[in-house]
């Protein structure tokens, strides 16, 4: 099944301040986005303790149906794949920012799940795993 990841990301306040999160620069939207990624870091789980659970909500939409083979059950479809989750880092409360309730953001800036398509799984494994020749007597 081919895929057309596309990850629609939109930062959004949740109304509260995480301990040590106070002294933004709210002045602007830009400013408070500075602030908030400066010191980010996309390789780390964003919650305040490592035993915290992240819960990510996917949808999946199709887009269009690429192909369909009836004979072997099978179809190609391309979708988009819509992710969403809180990120703990990325708090502030929208009454002291001017009632910034959000801001837009380069999914490549923010840490992201780890999400494969059954497809990319396959691929992947192929490249580790080549198919060999068995020989049994």
């Amino acid at each position: 099944m081919a895929a057309l990841l596309n990850i629609l990301l939109s930062v959004v306040a949740l109304g509260s301040v995480l301990e040590g999160a106070v002294g933004f620069n709210c002045s602007s939207e830009i400013a408070l986005k500075k602030d908030l990624m400066d010191g980010y870091r996309t390789t780390v789980r964003p919650v305040a303790n490592d035993s915290d659970i992240i819960t990510i909500n996917i949808d999946v939409l199709p887009r269009q149906i690429m192909n369909l083979d009836l004979e072997s059950q099978s179809m190609e479809v391309k979708v988009w794949i819509k992710q969403q989750w809180e990120d703990e880092n990325l708090t502030w409360d929208p009454d002291e920012c001017l009632g910034i309730t959000e801001f837009r953001a380069d999914p490549t800036t923010i840490w992201r799940p780890d999400l494969y398509t059954f497809t990319e799984i396959e691929t992947m494994l192929n490249q580790i795993l080549p198919s060999t020749d068995a020989e049994v007597d």
